[in-house]
């Protein structure tokens, strides 16, 4: 059982959520099973007339896709896309995955979604999502019909809730494990284990 429990709230359609996914994967790697992750949807737009209140037009959107491809060194596609895309259909197909399929095969449609929009995808298009959920192992008619049922619109509902609504001292609380005796969660400082930074580097991590 692991010591800390984290609710990961992401996007698929936000490239800066994606650009944290290293430390994301840092930090599995080093604790291990010491970390359970639960990942949840924002749901940014629910509908593209969001975006477009916002003044966020394809081509604003391209230059800070330009600026990413710069900064960050993120590979996208810089050419304006034919949209921008509201966010609740591709969330919605995540969240199906996670309550029917589990994290795991959640986390392979939230992948598949995300490499989609950078690379010149518009990822509420029906024919780019079913391609995200192939991609992932799923079949795209069984997703469709799982985000349909009462319980995967609850929890997609529940999903945004949460996200705008986090609970006092940002929702720390102790993990069952650590409840029930476990030992506390032991952290090593990264910058003075210069072996341990190598290790990850060579991984790729």
């Amino acid at each position: 059982m692991a010591t800390v429990e984290i609710e990961h709230f992401t996007d698929p359609n936000c490239p800066y959520a994606y650009s944290s996914e290293p430390i994301r994967q840092r930090l599995s790697w080093v604790y291990g099973d010491q970390l359970s992750w639960r990942t949840r949807m924002v749901v940014l737009a629910e509908t593209r007339a969001v975006y477009e209140q916002k003044g966020m037009t394809p081509e604003r959107v391209a230059k800070d896709y330009a600026r990413l491809s710069r900064e960050p060194g993120m590979p996208f596609d810089t050419a304006p896309r034919t949209a921008v895309p509201a966010t609740e259909p591709a969330c919605l197909v995540v969240v199906a995955a996670r309550e029917r399929a589990g994290a795991e095969a959640a986390d392979r449609v939230l992948r598949a979604l995300r490499l989609a929009q950078m690379g010149g995808g518009v990822i509420d298009e029906p024919a780019t999502i079913d391609a995200a959920i192939e991609t992932a192992g799923l079949t795209p008619a069984e997703v469709h019909a799982w985000g349909g049922e009462p319980e995967v619109i609850a929890a997609l509902a529940a999903d945004k809730d949460a996200a705008r609504h986090p609970p006092p001292g940002g929702g720390t609380r102790p993990a069952a494990g650590h409840v029930g005796g476990r030992p506390p969660l032991h952290l090593p400082d990264l910058r003075r284990a210069p072996r341990q930074r190598q290790k990850l580097r060579r991984s790729g991590v």
